[in-house]
Formats: structure tokens, C-alpha cells, sequence
């Protein structure tokens, strides 16, 4: 095996409605896109919120 490092800086945030968060979040961390990727039907209720 080949020596590397990796390095994956992650914040997690959860509780009820934090998703109305993913925008604040985006901006916060300099992003402009969000990729969420989920099974089922977990993610079903999940609304578009803008990086005010």
C-alpha cells in the first residue's frame, strides 16, 4: 500500500428542522452547491433553502 493522508473536515448537524440550517451551512463553509444523498424516504419533506 502506498503511504497518503487524508484529510475530510465534516460537520454534522442534527435535531428537528436543522435542515432550514443547509444554507447558513453552505455559505459558512464557502460553498455554493449541495449534493444530499439519501434512501428511502428519510429525506422526503426536505425544502430548497437559499445561502442568504
Amino acid at each position: 500500500m502506498e503511504n497518503f493522508t487524508f484529510y475530510s473536515p465534516t460537520c454534522f448537524v442534527f435535531g428537528k428542522d436543522t435542515e432550514q440550517q443547509a444554507g447558513a451551512l453552505v455559505k459558512r463553509f464557502g460553498g455554493t452547491r449541495v449534493l444530499i444523498h439519501y434512501g428511502g424516504r428519510q429525506c422526503g419533506a426536505l425544502r430548497a433553502h437559499r445561502a442568504d
